[in-house]
């Protein structure tokens, strides 16, 4: 009878403890935390100075910092393209003949901005928690600037940075993260590498996880707003917005939020409308993100389910038409179809329409093991629209897969038309 009655007690206790874990959500500090794990510090103690402890070649990534309108501070680092890197010290007095014995010292400033008049940039916007230091992301730095596609033959600018109260940024202490406050974050990195001397067709933006809300309202704000548009933009693991998101997600991988509210939907709303502070509605916005757009999920994704990426895709093509066309084709050996001819970008969606000719077809290609590649061409703006559907891959890893990293190549580096 004891031990019936301790499980009984036990089974009483986990309601309240959940009603009350709901209820600390609601407090906006313990929200921020849940959402951002900007407190989560990986790797520990990091040494942004010395990018070269995480893999990177020494000199080639200046660290420094860039103040944004309201004030904050933001941590930043930017890596030369590999070619421009190797070439400024060949050219320099100093070369030995190798990179490994020659005096590596820092590389100045000038060169850097000179770069991003020269050469391809990404601007990329992380997940949450950890930081630019962290492994994933320091490889994909790498892999970026060394890739030697097409028109990027000598590599690209990448420009990663941390959002206010993560890493070497401000506190959140005095500049706690918001959707506003990132977003800021991200235009202050844009407006460091325009004001540099980039072209805006010559940036992309990536986002992964979180930073995918973060980059698609930056390029949504810049096309809507402002008339500019970047080169492409790429999603990895997006999410159609955060109070969706909620509703199946959970906390550390084994913390349902909402899940044990499913069977009672109007309370899960009434929670969000209520209390959620965040909410980057990706997919009301990305209909008006007239560049070239490329989504990458995993299919044993358990942190965002792919379902996010398919109904994003799904809904930019309804601006076109009520109904999806699928067009299969046999296995492929080039991942991306030829480049589409592109015209004058116009920020204003075409509505939906039964009539065939605003029925642009999506093609589906089967990319050998890997998974699938589902693209169509926009009628009125000629950008390419591309989901890239992966079998594996989970929610940290699909984008620097092999793959991934060459079909976002190709739409970056294609050629001019």
């Amino acid at each position: 009878m004891g031990f019936l009655y301790n499980c009984h007690r036990w089974l009483l206790c986990l309601p309240v403890a959940y009603v009350v874990f709901i209820l600390c959500l609601g407090i906006p500090y313990i929200q921020r935390g849940a959402i951002y794990l900007h407190w989560v510090r990986i790797p520990v103690q990091a040494n942004f100075d010395a990018p070269e402890f995480y893999g990177i070649p020494p000199g080639q990534v200046r660290n420094f910092q860039l103040t944004t309108p309201d004030g904050a501070k933001i941590g930043v680092w930017h890596a030369l393209p590999e070619a421009v890197y190797v070439r400024h010290f060949q050219q320099s007095e100093n070369y030995s003949g190798s990179l490994l014995q020659s005096d590596t010292e820092a590389i100045p400033s000038s060169v850097f901005e000179n770069a991003l008049r020269t050469h391809k940039s990404v601007l990329y916007s992380h997940g949450n928690a950890a930081s630019r230091a962290q492994s994933s992301r320091a490889s994909l730095l790498r892999a970026f600037s060394a890739t030697t596609y097409a028109a990027c033959d000598e590599g690209l600018n990448f420009v990663i940075y941390d959002y206010r109260g993560f890493a070497d940024s401000s506190p959140s202490s005095l500049f706690p993260p918001s959707e506003e406050g990132l977003i800021k974050d991200a235009r202050t990195v844009w407006d460091y590498m325009v004001g540099s001397g980039a072209n805006p067709r010559n940036i992309s933006i990536i986002g992964q996880s979180l930073g995918t809300g973060v980059s698609a309202a930056l390029a949504h704000r810049l096309i809507t707003e402002e008339n500019v548009t970047p080169n492409s933009l790429c999603l990895i693991a997006p999410f159609t917005s955060i109070p969706e998101l909620l509703k199946t997600y959970s906390l550390f991988k084994f913390i349902p939020i909402l899940q044990p509210l499913s069977v009672f939907p109007k309370a899960q709303s009434w929670l969000l409308d209520t209390f959620l502070t965040t909410h980057f509605n990706t997919k009301a916005i990305i209909p008006s993100i007239t560049t070239n757009i490329m989504l990458i999920h995993a299919q044993d994704d358990i942190d965002v389910h792919p379902s996010h990426s398919k109904s994003l895709f799904e809904y930019i093509h309804e601006h076109h038409s009520t109904n999806v066309t699928i067009e299969n084709r046999a296995d492929l050996p080039i991942l991306l179809p030829s480049p589409h001819k592109q015209s004058h970008l116009s920020p204003t969606p075409i509505p939906p329409s039964s009539d065939d000719r605003f029925k642009p077809v999506v093609t589906t290609h089967k990319v050998s093991s890997f998974g699938k590649l589902h693209q169509f061409n926009r009628i009125r703006s000629g950008s390419q629209v591309i989901f890239l559907d992966a079998q594996r891959g989970g929610h940290n890893w699909v984008g620097y897969s092999g793959t991934s990293l060459r079909a976002m190549t190709e739409m970056i580096c294609k050629p001019s038309p």
